[in-house]
């Protein structure tokens, strides 16, 4: 679910930060903060925005259940299976006793994992998980056996560009804010981190499906680029 919010707003006593924002500069920030309402953006731009947060749970499910592009960082082995945790049941949030530490069912009540980390005593930084997977143990016949270890996902929608650049150099470079938010999230939750890039292909001017579609869902999710890290991209 995209956050409308502003990139930086008043939460009762605290500032709060986006963690999508934490990029962006001062002068934008303080804009926000001071109640500034930002020109709306080109419509290309907006159908592109709106692709992206309508496509991340297709991009999730994807990285749980589907093949992985051949020039991921990771291979996915056979019985590599994972499941995404439901945000809703209280048991996501924690695991053989210990709990996420800046990650809480009661911060926002969506239908996503939100993390809160504090900044100082008057500010946090907020922002919505993509989704926290957990591996699986199948047998033979595909029936899980055990869960295992947990990771937190953060999944984007590319367009053909975007995503050969992520293929080609990695999240690192050249995706700074994508970088800071996986490493937000892992600190957040104390887990491992996956990022997935989901390539989008999009439908032909002509393509019969766009009747009745709307032009934010006139696309096809190729398939997903996937990166791990076991400790976090941008060091915090």
């Amino acid at each position: 679910m995209a956050d409308h919010r502003p990139n930086m707003y008043r939460d009762a006593d605290r500032w709060v930060l986006r963690a999508s924002s934490i990029t962006r500069c001062q002068q934008s920030l303080i804009a926000a903060a001071t109640g500034m309402e930002p020109l709306p953006p080109p419509e290309t731009l907006q159908v592109a925005f709106d692709e992206g947060s309508a496509g991340e749970a297709e991009v999730l499910r994807m990285f749980c259940e589907e093949g992985w592009h051949p020039k991921s960082r990771v291979t996915r082995s056979d019985g590599d299976v994972w499941a995404a945790l439901d945000p809703a049941t209280l048991g996501s949030y924690h695991q053989d006793g210990v709990s996420y530490p800046h990650v809480s069912l009661d911060i926002l009540d969506d239908d996503q994992f939100t993390a809160e980390i504090p900044v100082g005593r008057g500010a946090v930084i907020r922002g919505h998980l993509d989704g926290i997977v957990q591996r699986i143990a199948v047998g033979g016949g595909g029936e899980p056996l055990e869960m295992g270890e947990r990771a937190v996902v953060e999944a984007k929608l590319l367009g053909k560009d975007l995503f050969a650049k992520v293929v080609r150099g990695g999240l690192v470079k050249g995706f700074e804010a994508y970088a800071w938010q996986v490493s937000l999230y892992m600190a957040a939750t104390g887990l491992p981190g996956w990022f997935v890039a989901g390539e989008k292909k999009r439908w032909a001017e002509g393509d019969p499906r766009r009747e009745g579609t709307d032009d934010h869902l006139c696309y096809d999710i190729a398939s997903v680029y996937v990166e791990r890290f076991d400790a976090p991209p941008v060091p915090l």
